[in-house]
């Protein structure tokens, strides 16, 4: 029996390629997460363990923009601040009353405080926050991404 020609023989090659990368917690997302727990070439524990985590981070990631958002009107408030109070003392004067801009002062004072007592809160949270999320990931393998 002859053998068949080489020119009607058919080969198939397949080449899989993975890619494997790292994710410092810092620049964690809810997006990545979610990416990656829809990724089909995921294993099934894996895919649970970042289930698990994605609350974590989505709460991280909220704080952490909720500290940049107060960060941000904390330095408006000190602008405003500083404006009014050189509004106030180029007004100063003998007379009796309540003067608007020493009122306007005491309010944006209060705003800064209260936003500053908050901003102080978040920041203190969120080492607990970050915790909970390397916790949630500690039995995470390192993941490797097919390409």
């Amino acid at each position: 029996v002859p053998a068949p020609s080489r020119a009607t023989l058919k080969r198939t090659l397949r080449i899989t390629e993975a890619r494997a990368s790292t994710t410092a917690l810092e620049t964690l997302t809810k997006a990545s997460v979610e990416a990656l727990v829809a990724a089909a070439s995921l294993p099934a524990a894996e895919r649970a363990i970042l289930r698990v985590a994605l609350p974590r981070v989505a709460a991280l990631e909220a704080a952490e923009q909720s500290v940049h958002e107060l960060e941000r009107r904390s330095e408006e408030l000190d602008t405003d601040l500083k404006r009014n109070q050189e509004h106030l003392a180029a007004a100063k004067s003998g007379e009796g009353g309540t003067n608007p801009i020493a009122t306007r002062i005491v309010a944006l004072e209060r705003a800064r405080d209260a936003g500053r007592a908050r901003l102080a809160s978040l920041r203190d949270g969120l080492p607990v926050l970050k915790e909970a999320v390397a916790h949630a990931l500690e039995s995470l393998p390192p993941l490797a991404t097919s390409t």
